[in-house]
């Protein structure tokens, strides 16, 4: 019998704030460690985080995109990592 192995967990997120402004992505990815930011080939911005080792995509509107987690709980400890 097979037993199926789930390796790779995506989680998703919002930001949010009181003034309901786009997030500044140029901000980010000049003050924020291991960020990449090319508007003119994606429309946010990628954040690498070491430990856990999960890539998150950040856009303007809030919205977080975890990917790359090896568990529910390696979800949550990046998501942590990216909101600090």
């Amino acid at each position: 019998m097979v037993k199926p192995k789930l390796n790779n967990f995506v989680a998703t997120s919002h930001f949010t704030s009181d003034s309901k402004k786009p997030l500044d992505l140029l901000h980010l990815a000049k003050y924020c460690r291991n960020v990449q930011y090319h508007p003119a080939r994606f429309p946010g911005v990628l954040i690498k985080v070491n430990e856990p080792h999960v890539t998150a995509r950040v856009f303007a509107s809030g919205k977080v995109v975890l990917l790359g987690a090896k568990s529910e709980a390696e979800a949550l400890r990046g998501m942590k990592v990216i909101c600090k």
